[in-house]
């Protein structure tokens, strides 16, 4: 079994050991690592991410079919819950300001001034991504060759 996780938890990034190794044995044949940092997101300081960190910020804040999108909570003022550049306000203070997606996961959204929500859920992001309405650069796809870089060695220390 392999568990894949993102970087933006201090716990999970100790637990796997990612500051030191490409991959962790927790034994039994568990094992476990973190995603790659992009060199892009590295050079921006970016390090803690999560998986949709893979994607350009272009993608990633793309409007899908349904109107809505992720947001970066640096889209939004540290003092209000304002969006930067359009009329959108944050419902919730979590992850204003901070360089992390934002997601409609039940409780967060961002509305326009007709009360009309248009943060997505990362799920709607991926079956965007699935049916074609988000197109992905090749810089994007080849971020993701670590990951299967990383299975691979795990599978062959396996053996």
């Amino acid at each position: 079994m392999i568990g894949i996780f993102d970087r933006d938890n201090d716990k999970i990034l100790q637990a796997v050991n990612a500051q030191t190794s490409e991959f962790y044995s927790f034994g039994n044949k568990v094992y476990g690592f973190c995603i790659p940092i992009p060199e892009m997101r590295f050079r921006n300081n970016q390090t803690k991410i999560s998986i949709e960190y893979l994607y350009s910020d272009a993608e990633i804040k793309t409007v899908l079919p349904n109107g809505c999108r992720l947001f970066f909570g640096t889209e939004f003022t540290k003092q209000s819950m304002w969006h930067n550049t359009e009329s959108l306000t944050l419902k919730l203070p979590k992850g204003k300001g901070k360089d992390k997606i934002i997601e409609n996961n039940g409780g967060q959204a961002v509305y326009d001034s007709n009360d009309t929500n248009f943060l997505a859920k990362k799920d709607d992001f991926v079956e965007a991504i699935i049916n074609g309405n988000v197109i992905i650069s090749e810089e994007s796809w080849h971020n993701f060759i670590p990951i299967f870089a990383t299975i691979k060695n795990i599978l062959v220390t396996n053996d």
